[in-house]
């Protein structure tokens, strides 16, 4: 995310890099934890950022999405808020959470500056939707009755107004969250799949192709390693090559 845009948030934000580890152990109760996403970042990052998250399930996470719009029609970057991690909060918690939703870059405190009838407001609105419910059961469909408009022209205008096609938008907001889960809950794959609206062999099939490895060997690969900023995908990727030399 850029320097610029995290400026926008004010006081609400504090950067903290990864060796400050014991400053968010002693001080969990009045931090959450941030993932600042605009779409573009790879899969290894994805991997990395939501392993470091994982190391502490006493925090809350929350991901920082700003929305992909070709148009500056709003004067500044507009976000939204994907809560991956829903706690009683503390108040120093609830004070940062009730800060990034009272910014004037939050969706909801801008979207009544332009009228709810243009298409640059309905596709605005959709793509928050999208975001604040993770993807969950959303299709060309239910993005249609979002906007009131036929799948044709939602998805022709999503394309025109949005940096991101569509089903582009859709499937990443379903993956990231699945990611979570499959990294930080105990949920079972096919109950993760059916919850993003997908069979267990289509959810993984998109999942491999996403993130070069499996749902289940990425779990089993947290269990084994517990290291906080391993990258995962490169921990497996090392493992198979030091497999196969050992064959050869």
């Amino acid at each position: 995310m850029k320097a610029s845009f995290i400026n926008y948030l004010g006081e609400y934000i504090s950067v903290m890099r990864p060796e400050s580890r014991k400053r968010i152990r002693n001080d969990s109760g009045n931090l959450i934890l941030l993932l600042c996403c605009d779409y573009l970042c790879s899969a290894a990052e994805c991997v990395k950022n939501i392993s470091f998250a994982c190391k502490y399930p006493e925090i809350p996470l929350i991901v920082l999405r700003k929305l992909p719009l070709r148009l500056n029609a709003w004067n500044r970057p507009i976000f939204s808020l994907s809560v991956y991690k829903e706690y009683s909060y503390s108040s120093g918690q609830l004070h940062i959470l009730e800060g990034l939703r009272s910014s004037d870059c939050y969706f909801d405190n801008v979207k009544a500056n332009i009228h709810p009838t243009t298409p640059i407001h309905k596709i605005t609105n959709l793509q928050h939707e999208i975001a604040e419910s993770f993807g969950e059961q959303f299709d060309l469909r239910r993005s249609a009755a979002v906007t009131g408009f036929s799948p044709g022209w939602t998805s022709r205008k999503f394309s025109e107004y949005a940096n991101i096609d569509l089903h582009k938008y859709i499937m990443q907001n379903k993956y990231c969250y699945g990611l979570w889960q499959i990294m930080g809950t105990n949920r079972s794959i096919k109950e993760i799949a059916f919850s993003l609206g997908y069979t267990q062999s289509a959810f993984c099939r998109r999942f491999r192709t996403l993130f070069k490895t499996e749902p289940s060997a990425l779990r089993r690969t947290m269990s084994v390693n517990d290291i906080p900023l391993e990258n995962t995908l490169e921990l497996e990727m090392r493992q198979k090559k030091s497999s196969k030399s050992k064959k050869g």
